[in-house]
């Protein structure tokens, strides 16, 4: 409870950042293809997966990865190669989703295949390597100067929401150009404008986090 304000401070940051985004696609031309009420509707789902899935990656990847690298390896290698790992582990998924039904004992394997035959394509993957790594390197610095993974957990959850958001709030009106939509197979994070906002925020991190640092 007490570091409630820092998550919550880093979740509105986050928004922040997507929200400028969302609104440099609506000024080229793209809407959202939801009404506002049905937006409405999927947020408070949005918000919860959002949550969770930002406790337990941060938990992992930086309260137990980065930390435990870093007294292996030191901060800066420590936090290069948790922000790789965070990338590629992203990086290998299915290329489609499918259900199966009855009995098949290596649709586990099948899926495996099938997510490092589409890691194996590097011009496609590369965009959202960056990407992922940009942002990995923003929540493992959040992370470290802070000493706790509140901050980072609220950064995390905002990102999740805004790219949950982001299909429904841009696929309609003027295609957007690759550099804001994204080139690789993520949309957003592969594009160069959700680079530079990662950078921005990776270079105000300290400023951003030091007033509620114990």
């Amino acid at each position: 409870i007490r570091n409630l304000p820092r998550a919550t401070r880093g979740f509105l940051i986050a928004i922040v950042a997507i929200a400028l985004l969302v609104y440099l696609a609506a000024f080229m031309g793209a809407h959202a293809s939801d009404t506002s009420a049905d937006l409405w509707r999927l947020i408070p789902k949005y918000f919860i997966s959002a949550i969770a899935i930002a406790i337990i990656e941060e938990g992992f990847f930086r309260a137990f990865l980065l930390r435990g690298m870093e007294g292996d390896f030191g901060r800066t290698a420590a936090l290069l190669l948790s922000s790789a790992i965070y990338s590629i582990t992203h990086l290998i998924r299915s290329p489609a989703k499918f259900y199966v039904t009855g009995i098949h004992p290596l649709a586990g394997f099948e899926t495996l295949g099938m997510s490092l035959a589409h890691v194996a394509n590097p011009a496609s993957m590369l965009p959202t390597f960056i990407g992922l790594f940009l942002l990995g390197i923003v929540l493992a610095e959040a992370f470290l100067e802070t000493g706790t993974v509140y901050f980072a957990i609220g950064l995390h959850a905002g990102f999740v929401m805004g790219a949950k958001l982001w299909p429904r709030m841009t696929s309609a009106g003027l295609a957007l150009p690759g550099w804001l939509g994204g080139w690789g197979s993520q949309p957003l994070i592969s594009g160069l404008a959700a680079w530079a906002v990662a950078i921005a925020i990776l270079l105000l991190i300290r400023p951003l986090t030091r007033p509620r640092r114990a």
